[in-house]
């Protein structure tokens, strides 16, 4: 990331941004949603490096390790209704309810936080509240493309704009 000749910092695209939206919905369809927990992942660790420091990168992590605290809550909620005694299916009804309920909330966060940190620098990336909400990393995603074809278009304009690659694995 460097300035430009205008002043303004600007970011050139990296492999992230050249994943084509229906792609990941391929693969997210395929590996039946499971990729996206990756996916926001790689995004909000992108913007981290980025912009060098994510709120988002947090709660993505968070939201990551919330299957396996739900495995260990299971494992222990079982332990006890077998020590103790009680009925094994509602342990696991509500561990699941756990599960639903705090995979949910760190997904909104992470996505939510992701979205504001597009729209502040270098970014000012715009995007649509309830789109966000309905799909989620697919959306970004699209967003993030549409972001990078106008850097393209500024770079063709612009080749001495003094950019910088910006991305995961040593780029």
């Amino acid at each position: 990331m460097e300035t430009g000749s205008s002043g303004a910092v600007r970011v050139k695209p990296s492999w992230v941004l050249r994943v084509p939206w229906w792609v990941l919905l391929i693969v997210e369809w395929g590996t039946r949603w499971l990729f996206d927990i990756v996916w926001l992942l790689v995004l909000t660790h992108w913007v981290k490096k980025v912009r060098g420091a994510s709120t988002a990168y947090l709660w993505a992590k968070l939201y990551v390790l919330t299957f396996p605290a739900w495995m260990m809550v299971t494992v222990a909620a079982l332990a006890v209704t077998a020590v103790v005694g009680g009925d094994e299916r509602a342990a696991i009804g509500w561990c699941v309810a756990a599960l639903v309920a705090a995979m949910l909330a760190t997904r909104v966060f992470a996505l939510f936080t992701l979205r504001q940190e597009l729209a502040a620098e270098p970014f000012g990336l715009r995007t649509g509240y309830w789109r966000t909400i309905l799909f989620g990393t697919i959306y970004l995603q699209y967003c993030l493309q549409r972001y990078a074809k106008g850097m393209r278009a500024r770079d063709d304009e612009a080749p001495d704009a003094g950019l910088v690659e910006v991305g995961l694995g040593g780029s």
